[in-house]
């Protein structure tokens, strides 16, 4: 792999880090650019694998690609979270929507809602849904579910949670 290939990850990095608003858009194409490399890497790798030389040099080079794909992540999700990625309608947008999404659900059941017993939310059902493999709940009943459960079935529409303090509408 060429220093010009890495470059660009760097370069993706770079972005999200000076930007004061980045483009979902770029950072999905960024992602895409990362997926070829990775794959051409692989390619690369499995046609000088009896070589113990390559073998190092494929293993560090992963290794960059790994720490890449974790930094665009992370930095990602923090400029979400700070509202200052402008979202499009590609399959990026509608990941860091969903995972806003996720985000306040929490946020809302911490401060609002009854949580008890092994960290399990009195919920009531909005939707007919199956909670277990055994269990199917009607629409109006109220049931005790776990947190993580809770929260994507609150995103879902499935369930809403209790409200046990006043909350603002």
């Amino acid at each position: 792999m060429s220093e010009k290939t890495f470059d660009r990850l760097y370069k993706l990095i770079e972005y999200l880090l000076v930007n004061e608003e980045v483009l979902a858009e770029e950072i999905l194409r960024g992602a895409v650019d990362t997926n070829a490399i990775s794959a051409m890497l692989s390619s690369w790798c499995l046609s000088n694998i009896q070589e113990k030389v390559y073998s190092d040099i494929c293993s560090k080079s992963f290794n960059i690609i790994d720490e890449a794909a974790r930094s665009i992540f992370n930095y990602t999700i923090l400029k979400q979270i700070e509202g200052r990625v402008k979202l499009g309608n590609d399959a990026l947008s509608r990941l860091l929507n969903l995972l806003s999404s996720l985000a306040d659900v929490f946020k809302k059941l911490i401060r609002y809602s009854l949580i008890v017993q092994e960290e399990k939310v009195l919920c009531k059902i909005k939707k007919p849904t199956t909670i277990s493999s055994e269990k199917v709940v009607e629409k109006g009943y109220v049931a005790l579910l776990p947190l993580d459960l809770a929260i994507v079935l609150t995103v879902l529409g499935y369930v809403e949670p209790i409200v046990a303090q006043y909350a603002p509408t």
